[in-house]
């Protein structure tokens, strides 16, 4: 669909990709769109817009306001979980890049995002890490997470729908990125330029449930050095 006919679900994405005809999703529908109607403007921008309740935005300020009662805190969000195995990051990799930024950042505090099936990681991090962690996995509605997320300047996920909400609300977000597509495709728009991806020879696999070889060297691969480095960088840059 789009493209004039030669989108991915028919054709080779490799010869797509080299063409320049594979882009970032948040093209397609005003690609296919500007195809069928020639009065589409293609010189256009993309924008996102999140509006949540009035309700969600006053719950989010008295949460961010009880956070820096006594003191400016460095909130960082974290999206450790995911639907699938092989779009999730180690969980001893999040130990170690919050403990990492800890030492340099001693008054950081981090709020772990997710829904209950990222109960078992979420209590991984908060039992090994010596960080301060708000544990908010399975507890608050997503209005509320876009909400308090517009107060979070950074924030690391892997990829998902935490990391597009973050992105959509004006967060820097960190992401780390399976093999399962081309780079550039599926990253957080605003945010592409900090996606991190391993270079496997696997990848792109376009198996989008489970890891077609079981190593999930994608994911595994992503250096908790590297990322580190990326996030204290973006600390560094906050006013």
């Amino acid at each position: 669909l789009g493209w004039k006919g030669e989108g991915s679900l028919s054709n080779s994405k490799s010869d797509l990709k080299r063409s320049g005809l594979l882009k970032h999703h948040v093209y397609g529908p005003m690609q296919f769109l500007s195809e069928i109607a020639s009065t589409i403007n293609r010189d256009y921008q993309i924008e996102f817009q999140s509006t949540p309740s009035l309700n969600a935005k006053n719950w989010a300020e008295s949460f961010a306001d009880g956070l820096e009662k006594n003191k400016k805190r460095i909130l960082i969000g974290i999206f450790p979980g995911g639907i699938f195995e092989h779009k999730i990051w180690p969980v001893e990799n999040y130990i170690k890049l919050i403990d990492g930024i800890k030492k340099i950042f001693p008054d950081s505090l981090y709020i772990i995002f997710g829904t209950g099936k990222d109960r078992n990681i979420c209590e991984e991090i908060k039992k090994k890490s010596d960080a301060e962690i708000i544990d908010l996995v399975g507890k608050i509605s997503i209005e509320e997470a876009a909400a308090l997320l517009s107060y979070i300047r950074i924030v690391i996920s892997n990829d998902g729908g935490g990391a597009h909400l973050a992105d959509a609300v004006g967060s820097t977000v960190i992401s780390l990125i399976p093999g399962i597509e081309y780079d550039d495709s599926i990253e957080p728009y605003n945010s592409r330029h900090l996606a991190i991806r391993a270079n496997v020879d696997c990848a792109p696999c376009y198996s989008f449930r489970s890891c077609p070889t079981q190593t999930y060297d994608c994911m595994r691969k992503i250096d908790v050095n590297k990322v580190l480095e990326i996030a204290l960088m973006e600390i560094n840059k906050l006013p």
